[in-house]
């Protein structure tokens, strides 16, 4: 792997920047995680406090006045004049953030003070959680004990809807229907609640091949069955030969017990009463996940599936 692809902002870079910055990203961008931990990092050590953020209901591309709920020309031009004409510093908070589900916008320290509360949402089943049919729940007692698994076929990966850009909050139940998707599901919410902060997945597994891939998605069940799918990766996923890092490739040991993390990296959503939080797991999203033929090759001459 090419050594720049490691040359992540430090705090030296951090402490030498010494003007004002405003960005502007959102929910279903795909640079949402590094903007916010280079807001994160130039609030912390940089020579100025004057820095801000504004995570809106945005995609990566653009913010039209039209569709963002503010005037980010406007915001943009009152920062600009503030800089470069020597017109009256904006009387803002340094983070303005909007709330999915709730659809509505916040202000305060955001992200610059990590004061908040960890919850925990384990995995539970009679090891049939096989799609959205299965019985897997979300729960928030940890299960003394309990597995489900999958089969995953490299000649039929699930093939990502082109039509669905699964950036945005679209509806999921096209995909979960299938034997090699795990779905597990919270029972139905009597009082809205908030996730604010960074999600991680933490998976206890074990797979009959060298390598494999693990593929995530978060969703907001509503009163219609709909699974809206909520974050900003397409998809959050993981192969498991980078488990410890994108700098070294690990093979695994056929039927080891392993643990791995999959970042699912900054989310702001309020999920309402009668809403359910559901969590899917596979091994296959092609082709914005190439596929993984299991046999521990390197994947870019690999052509003949390992063990299914």
């Amino acid at each position: 792997m090419d050594k720049n692809f490691f040359l992540t902002p430090t705090r030296v870079n951090s402490e030498i920047i010494d003007i004002p910055s405003l960005a502007f990203t959102g929910w279903f961008a795909l640079l949402l995680h590094g903007t916010i931990m280079h807001f994160k990092n130039i609030k912390k050590y940089g020579a100025i406090n004057d820095h801000f953020i504004i995570i809106g209901p945005y995609s990566h591309e653009t913010a039209p006045d039209d569709n963002a709920f503010l005037s980010g020309l406007n915001i943009t031009r009152e920062f600009y004049d503030w800089c470069l004409k020597d017109g009256p510093k904006p009387d803002w908070s340094p983070a303005k953030i909007y709330i999915t589900g709730e659809n509505e916008w916040i202000e305060g320290s955001y992200f610059i003070e990590d004061n908040y509360d960890d919850k925990f949402l384990y995995l539970k089943s009679t090891n049939s959680a096989n799609s959205f049919n299965g019985d897997g729940e979300l729960d928030l007692n940890q299960p003394r004990k309990g597995s489900d698994s999958f089969d995953y076929d490299p000649d039929k990966p699930v093939m990502r809807n082109l039509s669905k850009n699964v950036r945005y909050p679209v509806d999921m139940n096209f995909y979960l229907n299938r034997s090699d998707f795990l779905v597990y599901t919270s029972p139905k919410i009597k009082q809205a609640f908030n996730i604010f902060g960074e999600v991680k997945l933490e998976l206890t597994f074990s797979s009959n091949v060298k390598d494999t891939d693990f593929v995530a998605f978060l969703m907001d069940v509503d009163e219609y069955g709909n699974s809206i799918k909520i974050g900003s990766m397409d998809p959050n996923q993981l192969r498991t030969r980078y488990r410890h890092g994108y700098d070294k490739e690990i093979l695994m040991e056929p039927n080891k017990i392993y643990n791995l993390t999959i970042d699912m990296y900054e989310i702001g959503h309020q999920f309402l009463p009668g809403h359910r939080v559901r969590l899917a797991i596979t091994s296959s999203f092609f082709p914005i996940v190439s596929r993984n033929l299991n046999t521990g090759n390197d994947i870019a001459f690999d052509m003949h599936p390992g063990v299914k």
